[in-house]
């Protein structure tokens, strides 16, 4: 193809001269190498992307960002952000906008919003949270046990066990402090719980003595959490539930649940493989449910995270985690989420004023006059001694 001239080649197409393949560089790339063959091998595509969109005025901030669900939470179109570092303490975060939502990504920034909530809302933070010894309560293990027997919903809690020689095996050791699956450990022998107990009991004490972790976050919540471990029932089943709930003095008004389902029967999330394509979300919570997740957040408010698995028509609470999940900023449906936070919004609509819970938000204050029927008997764990 002799004097040969290429017209209206788009920049990053792959062209072929005399054998050699170049890339064009300039839209108009003139080719005229003599006794030289000229082939056009892949055309880069002329379609231009469209302009980035301006960000949408803040109107929730999850903090802190250590969990990175900036780019998840801006898919949802709802001007909401998680790229502040606060977790509590001085200074505090200034809102973007007076009127901005400040929602915890962590327990720990749960509490300090809660004990730091008057000063908080006086720089115009808007609030939806409740007295510090409860969402304390709620966010600790060990405590969380107490909660559930005084309000008599232990039926609906894993069985618990004191020692190693009273568990049933295979069973699970767990810190009372600790999200994502920190310190949690599968045991299947009384020989492997004993030694397990033993260096659990150690590590505490050493923690103790040196007056919190090795790194700030493990020394805040030594600070704000009674210390302590518990061994406690394996809930066998591939299918869990995670149940994003909007929670106002202890009233259910909201719901986003995502049904998990895992490759194993028995394991401690994340280290296992979730089988994607049969996860399902939606905002259907049974009646029975209902009732016993608002018995067990009496007093409550906030949004927060129930993990369970279903026994029959039972439930089985593993944990209540008193802030926004990953199962509701990443998880989820775009759609399903953004109804969950624009119902946020609507509450105390047109007052921009914070929630603080009811009159003082004391826990001893908000048990449940009546509480739901027990489930029936639990058939035995899988692999039980």
């Amino acid at each position: 193809m002799s004097g040969t001239r290429l017209g209206s080649v788009i920049p990053g197409s792959l062209v072929r001269v005399s054998g050699i393949a170049q890339r064009s560089t300039r839209g108009g790339l003139v080719l005229t190498a003599r006794d030289s063959g000229v082939e056009l091998l892949a055309a880069a595509s002329s379609h231009v992307p469209p302009p980035v969109a301006a960000p949408l005025p803040p109107r929730f901030h999850l903090t802190p960002n250590t969990v990175g669900w900036h780019r998840a939470l801006q898919r949802m179109g709802i001007g909401a952000y998680n790229s502040l570092t606060w977790r509590g303490g001085e200074p505090l975060p200034a809102p973007p906008t007076r009127g901005c939502w400040l929602l915890p990504a962590s327990d720990l920034a749960a509490l300090a919003i809660a004990r730091q909530r008057e000063q908080l809302a006086a720089l115009g933070w808007r609030l939806l949270t409740c007295a510090p010894r409860l969402v304390s309560a709620l966010s600790n293990k060990l405590r969380f046990r107490e909660l559930a027997a005084s309000r008599g919903l232990l039926a609906h809690l894993p069985r618990h066990f004191l020692t190693p020689a009273d568990a049933t095996f295979p069973c699970v050791l767990k810190a009372a402090v600790g999200e994502f699956g920190r310190h949690v450990h599968i045991l299947r022998t009384r020989e492997e719980a004993e030694l397990r107990w033993d260096v659990a009991l150690r590590w505490q004490q050493r923690r103790g003595r040196r007056g919190g972790g090795a790194d700030a976050d493990d020394a805040a919540e030594a600070a704000d959490e009674e210390e302590g471990w518990l061994l406690q029932e394996l809930i066998a089943g591939r299918v869990e539930h995670s149940a994003s709930l909007l929670v106002v003095d202890g009233a259910i008004v909201g719901a986003v649940v995502t049904e998990y389902t895992y490759a194993a029967d028995e394991y401690v999330w994340p280290h296992v493989r979730e089988i994607k394509e049969q996860r399902v979300s939606h905002s259907v919570l049974p009646p029975t449910h209902r009732a016993v997740m608002a018995a067990l957040l009496a007093g409550f408010s906030g949004m927060c995270n129930v993990n369970y698995k279903v026994r029959g028509d039972a439930l089985c609470i593993f944990e209540v985690n008193v802030r926004v999940g990953g199962d509701l900023a990443e998880d989820a449906p775009p759609e399903l989420a953004r109804g969950l936070f624009e119902a946020l919004d609507r509450q105390g609509e047109g007052t921009g004023e914070a929630r603080f819970g009811p009159a003082g938000g004391e826990m001893d204050h908000a048990r449940p006059q009546t509480p739901p029927p027990p489930p029936p008997p639990p058939s035995p764990p899988r692999g039980a001694a």
